[in-house]
């Protein structure tokens, strides 16, 4: 008689002592062979769940289970979308408040590079509590004047972050609260951000950390130059818009930054370490004076839109609303 092979590509198999295996030959694509005749699913059932019993190796290595949409609802009213006016065209990025108190959104610097000032907002929910993900309802407020107003108050070039200090804050928006320390490789992670290929905000993505420790990462834009930084590479997708915003555990404690992903990595991306956060945050606090008093906001704001900006859609017809808010991001704020 032949003698018995394991299997390593399919867990079941791989997990069977050699003794127990028996006469089990092979496994190909579902199908078992058994001494050389193929064997129904059926057949195969049962002596697999006992086998399971007789010692295959229990959930040592699977991680508790969580509830994704309870996580994303606990922190996206933490999170931001972020419209930097650009000399030629407004740039996106994200955010998350990391101080209530002093009303600091942290971001990534790529994407409020050389500015004193910014556009920032909250999601917008719906009165069934679901989030308003459509980019144009955003886009909109900022002539409108609805957009919170942020001054950029601190830069970090090395680590590649900046603290925004936002007017004003929704009522009861707490601050994203940031892990002690690194995750360990394995460990589930997710992100929200708001990826500007698609015209939905504040999206959540799944992945997992394939490592920790200190790398040339692009922490200030594709363009570089790198910087040598303690920082996390994971399995979560990622796309431009995405900069700046939170890297999560399964707690909803902050474990990364976004950072730019450069081109040259496939499946894997980049994320600034919790602990350079926590460094960061140290050095800003002792050199920050003390938050303004809130702005209140009045009951009827006033549009922010420029006197010739009507006659856009003339210039325009085929996309108005889009040609007064470029107008606008050239001369404001």
């Amino acid at each position: 008689m032949r003698r018995a092979r394991s299997y390593t590509g399919c867990p079941v198999f791989a997990s069977i002592p050699r003794a127990a295996a028996g006469r089990i030959l092979r496994y190909n694509s579902g199908a078992v062979t058994y001494e050389g005749q193929p064997m129904s699913r059926p057949a195969v059932l049962v002596p697999l769940l006992l086998l399971g019993s007789l010692g295959a190796p229990a959930s040592g290595f699977a991680q508790a289970e969580v509830d994704v949409e309870q996580l994303y609802k606990k922190l996206v009213r933490s999170c931001v979308f972020i419209a930097s006016p650009m000399k030629d065209q407004p740039a996106f990025g994200s955010g998350f408040l990391v101080d209530a108190d002093r009303r600091l959104v942290l971001t990534s610097e790529a994407v409020v590079p050389d500015l004193r000032t910014t556009f920032v907002q909250f999601p917008i929910f719906k009165p069934d509590g679901a989030v308003v993900g459509d980019r144009n309802k955003y886009l909109e407020n900022i002539p409108a004047g609805k957009a919170l107003k942020g001054t950029i108050v601190f830069r970090d070039g090395r680590r590649g972050l900046a603290l925004i200090q936002v007017d004003r804050l929704p009522e009861n928006t707490p601050a994203v609260p940031l892990a002690a320390k690194n995750p360990s490789p394995g460990a589930r992670t997710y992100n929200i951000g708001s990826p500007g290929a698609v015209p939905q905000l504040f999206s959540i993505t799944t992945g997992m950390v394939r490592s920790v420790g200190v790398f040339e990462m692009l922490t200030r834009g594709r363009e570089g130059p790198a910087a040598r930084v303690l920082g996390l590479l994971t399995t979560n997708p990622l796309n431009p818009g995405d900069v700046g915003g939170p890297l999560v555990d399964q707690t909803g404690a902050v474990v990364g930054v976004t950072l730019p992903a450069p081109l040259t990595l496939t499946n894997i991306s980049q994320f600034l370490s919790v602990e350079e956060v926590h460094a960061l945050l140290k050095e800003a606090r002792t050199k920050l004076e003390p938050a303004p008093p809130a702005v209140v906001p009045s009951p009827a704001p006033v549009a922010v839109v420029p006197a010739p900006l009507p006659v856009a859609s003339t210039e325009c017809p085929s996309a108005p609303r889009r040609c007064c808010i470029l107008r606008i991001f050239k001369h404001s704020p």
